[in-house]
């Protein structure tokens, strides 16, 4: 499991991934305060993260991968693209009570935004192209993708001692997902609908093993 972690976390690192970085993270953090290890394994996880956080605020490769790490330090924007994206956001900030039920209808952010762009997050883009039902719909699809980690925290006590840290691991994985879609749209691409199905496939398998 760790040796898969390690994989992606430098795979992001490599593409200058801002927000799978903050999405494994979290992942990282909710595992370490939720599994069933020791005190030591908890402890071992964090200085982890915070080792490799102080490593990439410290030793940037780059002039512009130190300006994308103190936009995320800071909460500030610090490149163009950042700026363009807090443009976006405040956008559909000041339209919010324009169309709130229904939306401006599908791909209307794109051609009505200041800076014809996608809003690179999909909870704020989902809201002004499909209003509140969007909205909803959109948290059903979170729902679903939360029902084993859900499941799991429920039947903890039956699942086998010796494969109980593996499955929380891969129960909590979507919640990688929800972070990740404040950074992305998603209903357009394949991302989603994978994970829709893993979430499934793996709610039955959680129940078969709850029902052996």
């Amino acid at each position: 499991i760790f040796v898969m972690l390690a994989m992606l976390f430098l795979g992001f690192l490599f593409v200058e991934s801002r927000q799978a970085v903050l999405s494994l993270l979290s992942v990282l953090a909710i595992y370490t305060l939720l599994s069933f290890k020791n005190i030591l394994y908890k402890l071992m996880i964090s200085l982890t993260i915070a080792i490799i956080l102080t490593v990439l605020y410290q030793n940037p490769v780059s002039e512009r991968s130190s300006a994308r790490i103190n936009s995320i330090v800071d909460l500030e924007p610090a490149t163009r693209a950042d700026k363009f994206r807090l443009d976006n956001l405040v956008f559909v900030i000041e339209a919010y009570d324009d169309k709130p039920l229904f939306g401006h209808g599908p791909t209307s952010f794109l051609r009505e935004s200041p800076h014809n762009q996608v809003a690179h997050n999909t909870y704020f883009s989902t809201y002004y192209e499909y209003g509140f039902f969007g909205v909803m719909f959109l948290f059903t699809i979170l729902y679903i993708l939360c029902r084993p980690i859900i499941f799991f925290l429920k039947n903890k006590v039956k699942f086998p001692r010796k494969h109980r840290s593996e499955l929380f691991l891969l129960s909590i994985f979507p919640i990688s997902f929800i972070v990740q879609i404040n950074f992305i749209e998603s209903f357009g691409k394949m991302t989603i609908y994978i994970f829709i199905l893993s979430a499934h496939l793996l709610l039955v398998q959680l129940k078969r093993i709850v029902e052996k």
